[in-house]
């Protein structure tokens, strides 16, 4: 499998948990309170990781087959306490940061297209000081569609201007390799996250990383990529909807 990109990319997006942040210990938790709630027996950890990268109500549906009012209970009990989360918890992935920063100063904007909500994605970013140097951060119920169809990266590219080709996705899950597939978009798999590194490589991303730098590599940067330097707020097109999911 290449270590670089095919061409220079226009723009990246990125997914946020398993991929920027380390959200595995607060969502197993977060679905341990609601299966307590509705008095059910929690799936294994596996099992919940198996399910990270789509939205709420789909992960809920695939791990418990619960539907109509059932399913309704159980996503406000996890929203419940989802509210109740310390934010202090949420920690990014060692060298993440440096690498969203490197990639601004770089000139390339960065966005972050995720099936977490913009209820609880908005605030996470920003507790980990990344959200002013998102050109874009857009969930799911901006575009429309869920991961893997390809429509939240379509959304990007057309409001960045840019021609879908010429994004790179990156993400930790087979969902965001095959949304990437489906926009005609370059991808990154990265190792660290929620889906293991074998089904990381059945999705066949462009480049596999198995480090923040590799990232960096793939993207024709350096760690000394000027990281601290700011983003560039005259290129930011951020969507700031905000989705009651």
């Amino acid at each position: 499998m290449a270590h670089t990109l095919p061409r220079t990319p226009a723009a990246v997006v990125f997914d946020f948990d398993g991929t920027i942040a380390d959200t595995m210990a607060v969502i197993i938790e977060c679905y341990r309170a609601m299966y307590a709630a509705l008095g059910d027996p929690c799936p294994t950890d596996r099992e919940i990781s198996a399910t990270i990268g789509v939205p709420l109500e789909t992960a809920i549906r695939m791990q418990s087959g619960y539907a109509d009012g059932m399913l309704s209970r159980a996503v406000d009990a996890y929203r419940d306490a989802m509210r109740r989360l310390d934010l202090s918890l949420v920690q990014s992935f060692d060298g993440m940061p440096g690498v969203i920063r490197a990639c601004a100063a770089a000139g390339m904007p960065v966005a972050v297209a995720s099936s977490r909500s913009h209820q609880s994605l908005d605030p996470m970013l920003s507790a980990l000081g990344l959200y002013e140097t998102m050109a874009m951060v857009i969930d799911h119920t901006d575009a429309g569609h869920e991961k893997p169809h390809p429509a939240m990266l379509t959304l990007i590219a057309e409001s960045l201007g840019v021609d879908a080709s010429l994004l790179v996705m990156v993400g930790d899950t087979t969902f965001d390799v095959e949304m990437g597939h489906a926009a005609g978009a370059m991808t990154i798999g990265v190792t660290w996250g929620s889906h293991e590194r074998t089904s990381i490589e059945r999705a066949n991303p462009t480049v596999i990383a198995d480090s923040p730098p590799q990232i960096l590599a793939a993207l024709g940067l350096t760690p000394a990529a000027n990281p601290g330097a700011p983003p560039g707020r005259e290129q930011a097109l951020r969507t700031r909807h905000v989705s009651d999911r």
